[in-house]
Parts: structure tokens; C-alpha cells; sequence
């Protein structure tokens, strides 16, 4: 993370935080010097994962959050505000796959990749941009 873009006591906000890359981005926001606020539907991992920032004296929060759901977005950007006044990073990075060969995928399945994937995506700019348009910067 380059310091010229974070500056201390910045506001991350990191979907699919509770494992993999989502994991270590909230890893790095905190090692910058940020406070993380982490998002994912696997409730357990998600806990422990803010448990980890915690522990490393990282100011975190953990909400549970369904990007396939826009208000639950909607709820996870209210819940950052809140919390920390701010948002300055935005890590839409929740994914989801079946690994299914494309020949037996469900419409459910095209239901779960794309509400997470496509939408939940969609659901992050249409509830983050708007507070972060609103922001001094710098503030």
C-alpha cells in the first residue's frame, strides 16, 4: 500500500474479508495504519478475522454482510459511517464461484455467481460513492 495514497487513521471497507484476498487487504489497510471495516457472509470466519486485526491493536469492525443484497449493503455503508464517521477505500472483493463446467451450471447457480460477482459490485458503488463523493479530501 502506498502511503502517499493511505494516510493514518484512513477508512477501509473490504468485502469477502473473511478469508483470502479479502483477508489480507483488511491485513494491509490495518498494517498502514487504517481502521477496517470487514464484510462477508461466513459470519464465524469474518469474526475472527477482526479479532485478528484487534489483536494487532487495528481499529476493526466486522459486519455480516450478503452483497447479492443491496439493502444489507446499504446497511454495511450506514454501519462504516457510524462507526468511523468516513469511508476513503472501497474493496468490493467479495467472489463467489461454483467451478461447475459451464455446461452444468444451474440458473441457480448463474443466480449465486452474478448476485455476488456482478451485483454485489453494483450494490458497493451504489451505497459507497455517494458518502465518499460527499468527503474532503484529505479530511
Amino acid at each position: 500500500m502506498s502511503e502517499s495514497v493511505l494516510r493514518p487513521g484512513h477508512v477501509a471497507v473490504v468485502t469477502g474479508a473473511a478469508s483470502g484476498i479479502g483477508a489480507a487487504l483488511a491485513t494491509a489497510f490495518g498494517a498502514a495504519g487504517g481502521r477496517v471495516v470487514v464484510a462477508d457472509v461466513e459470519v464465524e470466519a469474518l469474526e475472527s478475522v477482526a479479532a485478528s486485526l484487534r489483536a494487532k491493536g487495528v481499529e476493526a469492525r466486522a459486519v455480516p454482510t450478503d452483497v447479492s443484497d443491496a439493502a444489507a449493503v446499504e446497511r454495511l455503508a450506514r454501519a462504516t459511517v457510524e462507526r468511523f464517521g468516513r469511508v476513503d477505500v472501497l474493496c468490493n472483493n467479495a467472489g463467489v464461484s461454483t467451478f461447475n463446467a459451464l455446461a452444468d451450471q444451474t440458473l441457480t447457480d448463474w443466480r449465486w455467481v452474478l448476485g455476488v460477482n456482478l451485483w454485489g459490485v453494483v450494490h458497493g458503488m451504489q451505497s459507497f460513492v455517494p458518502i465518499m463523493r460527499t468527503q474532503e479530501i484529505g479530511r
